[in-house]
């Protein structure tokens, strides 16, 4: 299917007598860099249990299986990595599996080598110089405001606790006339920057070369108006979903902005 699209593109710049021909030598001999974007944290945790040697040949087996004229992987690792002290401990054991496990070698057709590489996301594709700090934040309070969904099974809804959480939700301690809010009992942690530089690495290799094919692994939809700014600018971007959709809202669209949806 890559080397279809590419083809199909070098045919509309030829005369119709030599179309054929150049389609056939293009279906043959045009083969594409793949780039793997993923959203770490998005990963379910079977992904996220494998090793990054295991996961990595899960993605090259998906990669081939819609596009066979693959040749090397780059795979970027997106996630809060760099907190106030440098790498978080989550970021130092990632670097020191990649330092360890990459590249991987692996044979394809003929006695053609393919390198599989591996990072993580630090900075732009298109400035690598600048690396991109405090990705992993901690923030007081509690992060958005809870609504209680009675259930059933409660043994006891008079004393369950769940009311308090979602009091304390609110900003302050359910107990009356306690002053206390929950920016000073509480504190969680966020990820900046993140998802946008996933976005924005999307679109800049959409747009780099149409000899390039782009696989993201994320199921967020906050990454949908990215994937359709890819999809105008190139024909051979996906979306591998790990989790089993009840409904697609944004399907159709993604069908036509060129963006094809498969299973990791």
């Amino acid at each position: 299917m890559c080397a279809q699209r590419w083809a199909l593109r070098i045919s509309c710049l030829l005369g119709e007598s030599e179309r054929q021909f150049s389609l056939i030598q293009a279906l043959r001999s045009v083969r594409v860099d793949a780039h793997v974007l993923i959203d770490y944290d998005n990963l379910t945790a079977l992904f996220q249990r494998m090793s990054l040697r295991t996961l990595a040949l899960r993605i090259q087996a998906t990669a081939d299986q819609q596009c066979s004229t693959l040749n090397d992987i780059f795979i970027r690792l997106y996630g809060g990595w760099y907190g106030p002290a440098g790498l978080t401990n989550k970021g130092t054991r990632l670097a020191q599996e990649i330092r360890l496990t990459f590249p991987l070698l692996m044979p394809v057709a003929g006695s053609q080598i393919r390198r599989i590489h591996c990072e993580i996301a630090s900075s732009l594709v298109a400035s690598r110089g600048f690396v991109l700090p405090n990705t992993f934040r901690e923030r007081p309070g509690i992060r958005g405001k809870l609504r209680l969904i009675p259930h059933k099974s409660c043994v006891n809804s008079a004393l369950c606790t769940a009311a308090h959480v979602v009091h304390w939700s609110n900003g302050r301690c359910p107990e009356q006339g306690c002053q206390v809010t929950a920016k000073e009992v509480f504190a969680y942690y966020e990820q900046k920057l993140v998802d946008t530089l996933l976005c924005c690495d999307l679109i800049a290799l959409a747009n780099q070369s149409p000899t390039v094919a782009t696989f993201v692994i994320s199921d967020d939809d906050d990454m949908v108006p990215a994937f359709l700014m890819a999809g105008l600018a190139s024909g051979h971007v996906w979306q591998l979903q790990m989790r089993r959709m009840n409904s697609r809202p944004y399907a159709m669209a993604m069908q036509q902005h060129n963006v094809q949806v498969a299973a990791l």
